[in-house]
């Protein structure tokens, strides 16, 4: 009797297309970003054997892994912190930083998130392996770079001009006194 792995279904899900916002571009799943390592500088400065850059790395990926099991619904805190052993204020903390960058709980409607077309900064570069960068969290459209415009000689909008260069107390009949 033969007994077969499907390897092919293992590696289809770590392979798996996973949505982020375009303000997360910089996530990359392999390493740990400058900005984590800024944010969570206990977990990257030596002084814990319970805190370090593989302890954060599992926390977040954890927590992200969570998250994609069912994102319909949202994460809370609570549903991870049972998992989790650890200091719950720095877990606290993982957990608000993976959901003020997108990278959990961004597919549920929230108002309070809601980011300006105009304030979207957009890079050209590469994306990582595995990322696809939206414009917007339920979005499936990619973020394309808009094209750039040419300066030309003359402005586009051209200014009324201004009141105070003008004389609007100027009186029609000294007009003509004045022409006459």
């Amino acid at each position: 009797m033969e007994v077969t792995t499907d390897r092919s279904s293992s590696k289809d899900a770590e392979l798996e297309l996973y949505t982020i916002p375009a303000q997360s571009s910089w996530f990359v799943w392999d390493d740990i970003h400058e900005i984590e390592r800024r944010e969570f500088t206990e977990f990257f400065s030596e002084s814990s054997i319970t805190r370090t850059p593989k302890v954060y790395k599992e926390y977040r990926d954890f927590i992200i892994n969570k998250y994609r099991e069912d994102t319909s619904r949202r994460l809370t805190f609570t549903s991870i912190r049972k998992y989790l052993i650890g200091d719950v204020n720095l877990l606290r903390k993982v957990f608000l930083f993976l959901e003020k960058w997108g990278l959990i709980n961004f597919l549920q409607k929230n108002d309070d998130l809601v980011v300006e077309e105009s304030e979207a900064k957009i890079e050209q570069g590469t994306t990582p392996a595995g990322i696809r960068v939206t414009s917007t969290p339920n979005s499936t459209r990619p973020v394309i770079a808009p094209p750039l415009v040419e300066e030309s000689a003359e402005p586009a909008f051209k200014f009324p001009p201004l009141t105070s260069y003008s004389d609007v107390f100027k009186n029609p009949s000294s007009d003509a006194l004045d022409n006459g």
